[in-house]
């Protein structure tokens, strides 16, 4: 028959229980944080290519352009492709960041140059976005 575990046991066993979960909670909470980071660079590497093919595609046979609408073209292309460029640069950078981390060197440098390429990101497709629906609505009313 089994002894009857003691109340000091108990309490032991419940903690080391409770640093488990805490553990298995932390670790689902990281990967989420991660992967949710990853998604928005993948959708942004997507879209931005989408909207360049778009673009390309739409104004390749249209014959009447006038040079504000080159201009504007001009424009969303260049930042969509700054956008995708600098999206695998946020890709690599994760891979050193990460790398850094797991060999705890100093990664204060890669993080910094991280934060700085996806601000250059955001703003790059946004600025992208915002000068194709311009284009779009131009491309209505001229």
């Amino acid at each position: 028959m089994p002894k009857p575990e003691t109340e000091e046991e108990n309490r032991a066993r419940r903690l080391k229980e409770l640093e488990g979960k805490n553990i298995n909670h932390y670790s689902v909470i990281l990967s989420a944080y991660l992967n949710s980071g990853s998604e928005i660079n993948k959708a942004i590497l997507a879209i931005s290519s989408a909207a360049l093919g778009l673009l390309i595609a739409a104004y390749q046979d249209v014959n009447n352009i006038t040079c504000y609408s080159k201009l504007i073209f001009t424009i969303a292309v260049v930042t969509f492709c700054l956008a995708i460029i600098s999206t695998l640069f946020i890709f690599n950078l994760n891979q050193k960041y990460f790398e850094a981390v797991i060999r705890e060197k100093l990664e204060d440098k890669v993080l910094k140059d991280l934060k700085s390429y996806r601000y250059f990101n955001y703003t790059m497709f946004g600025v992208g976005v915002f000068f194709a629906a311009l284009l779009a609505i131009a491309g209505v009313w001229i």
